[in-house]
Order: structure tokens, then sequence, then C-alpha cells
């Protein structure tokens, strides 16, 4: 969330004639244009282990927990995940290349526990939208603290 707005401004200044087309891809998807040549640039929170890639880390941010407003997680100023494992665990669709679902699902498992039931959806807004209905938990990049929801 902060990494596109600044990384755009700077393209814009440093190559103001260069059209600038934003496309949104799942990472499977944004490696294979980068490999055929559709694309000249892309941003991933996903590892890339392909060599021919010349890859430099923008940013770093820790997950956060997002919580519905119920009465269990009411004043909760700190969550562990061994206490939201019970939960529904919202997250992104597994995509061929490792990334965020990898992610996660490897912060419960340093926690020792694994989700009890996993809802995927397409974007991680989506699963906020979720959350905010009530209908389970997710770990989203701290940036997210900047969106509200309802709920």
């Amino acid at each position: 969330m902060v990494v596109l707005p600044s990384a755009l401004r700077f393209l814009q200044q440093r190559l103001p004639s260069a059209e600038i087309e934003l496309r949104e891809m799942d990472p499977s998807h944004q490696i294979d244009a980068l490999q055929a040549g559709q694309l000249d640039l892309g941003f991933t929170i996903s590892e890339v282990l392909d060599d021919e890639f010349s890859v430099r880390r923008v940013s770093r941010e820790p997950l956060i927990a997002a919580l519905p407003e119920l009465p269990r997680f009411a004043g909760l100023e700190k969550a562990d995940l061994r206490e939201l494992a019970p939960e529904i665990t919202i997250l992104p669709n597994r995509h061929a290349r490792r990334g965020y679902y990898e992610t996660v699902t490897a912060a419960y498992r340093d926690a020792g526990v694994k989700p009890a039931q996993i809802q995927c959806v397409r974007m991680i807004q989506t699963g906020l939208v979720l959350v905010g209905a009530g209908m389970g938990v997710a770990l989203v990049p701290a940036c997210f603290t900047h969106i509200r929801m309802d709920g």
C-alpha cells in the first residue's frame, strides 16, 4: 500500500515520458509476463527464485491480525496465533509460486499451530471485507492498518 504510490511518483519524476500501465496480477502470472517481455517491472510479495531476474527488496512489513469486532476479540491488544488458529483464517489463493499464502501458513506453523479452516479469496482486500462481516480472521501486512472496514 505504501510502496506502489511512492514507486509510481518516482517513475513519473524520473521517466516523465514513460508509459505506465498498471496490471493487477497474481505472482505466477506476473513472473510469466516478465519472462515473456510483456512487463518491464513488477512488484510482488512473493519470493522470486528465478536467476534471470534482478530482484530488489523495497519494503519489509510485519504481519498483523485483522480481527472482526466480536466480543471474544474486544480489548485484545496483541493476537496470539494459537488463539486465532480455531477461527476461520482468510487469505488469498495459493499460487504456483511461493507467496503470501505460504507466508501466512508459515507464521501459524512457526507458532506451532495450524488454522482449523482456511477460506481463500482472490484479493487481501476481499478478505478484509469478510473479516469485517465476522466471517473469520486474517493476517495482513502492517500497511493495511490504514484500511478501515465496518465490523
